[in-house]
């Protein structure tokens, strides 16, 4: 995990709770037009984050199972 992934996480959170606020609330902040863009946000990094763990640990089988385990000293 990269140390800038909680300081991405809140980055984010602090402004999806400025849009719903925005909307529930009606504050004419302008984040509410990109709450649905959050959303989608929050919903496609963990698809995204899934898939690509998935194409990593098939790109290392293949390879030890090809080239064979690491060598130890």
């Amino acid at each position: 995990m990269s140390a800038f992934t909680p300081i991405w996480a809140g980055v984010f959170v602090v402004l999806f709770l400025g849009a719903l606020i925005d909307r529930t609330f009606s504050k004419e902040w302008g984040l509410a037009s990109e709450l649905w863009t959050f959303l989608a946000f929050a919903m496609a990094a963990p698809v995204f984050w899934t898939f690509a763990t998935l194409i990593h640990k098939a790109n290392i089988a293949y390879v030890r199972h090809t080239y064979g385990p690491e060598p130890t000293d």
